[in-house]
């Protein structure tokens, strides 16, 4: 590992009770989802329409209903139980199209990291760092058992490109057992 680069940013954790501590602040970075939002200039969020979708699915809303309810209350975990296994195989297709086609530019992370970078060595280092660090991450992960990864929980760091992971609340497996939809992929291989 140390041959390839492959290391994991950390950050401090003090501690001060069973219920307090201090963390340390990561200047330079910013959580995934919000540089891809901002660099695709979306008006809603592919996030935003998969809740309206689940939303939607779980409570049986049409056309003539989704038309008469202007905005779509926030989705609890009752929602995705009744929701899962409703829709049909082409209808699961095409809402996974429509979130495919919403979530902006396919280049929006490439654009953020090349716009960070200032020159085209730069760039080549900062790819170079964030492939190392979302190998070590997603093995690390994998080995920890930690759940829960999402673009709001991982944060880049514009000036080096490497990814930093927050948010250890379901880890060593317990988002396999603890969530109402348990996470049972060691790890997503996802276009975003």
């Amino acid at each position: 590992s140390r041959g390839r680069g492959l290391q994991m940013r950390t950050f401090h954790v003090s501690p001060l009770s069973e219920r307090s501590g201090l963390i340390e602040f990561l200047g330079n970075s910013f959580p995934l989802l919000g540089l891809v939002n901002r660099e695709a200039h979306l008006k809603e969020s592919a996030f935003e329409r998969h809740q309206q979708f689940i939303k939607e699915f779980a409570h049986g809303l049409g056309k003539r209903k989704r038309a008469e309810q202007d905005e779509v209350g926030p989705t609890e975990h009752a929602d995705y139980l009744k929701a899962f296994g409703k829709p049909s195989k082409e209808d699961s297709i095409a809402i996974l199209d429509e979130l495919r086609n919403a979530s902006g530019a396919k280049d929006a992370l490439r654009n953020v990291i090349f716009a960070s970078a200032g020159s085209a060595e730069s760039f080549v280092m900062m790819r170079q760092a964030f492939a190392s660090s979302l190998a070590a991450s997603s093995i690390c992960g994998y080995i920890a058992g930690v759940g829960d990864r999402h673009l709001d929980n991982i944060l880049l760091d514009i000036s080096t490109g490497s990814l930093i992971h927050i948010d250890f609340g379901y880890a060593f497996g317990t988002a396999t057992t603890h969530l109402p939809i348990p996470e049972l992929a060691p790890f997503r291989a996802t276009p975003e």
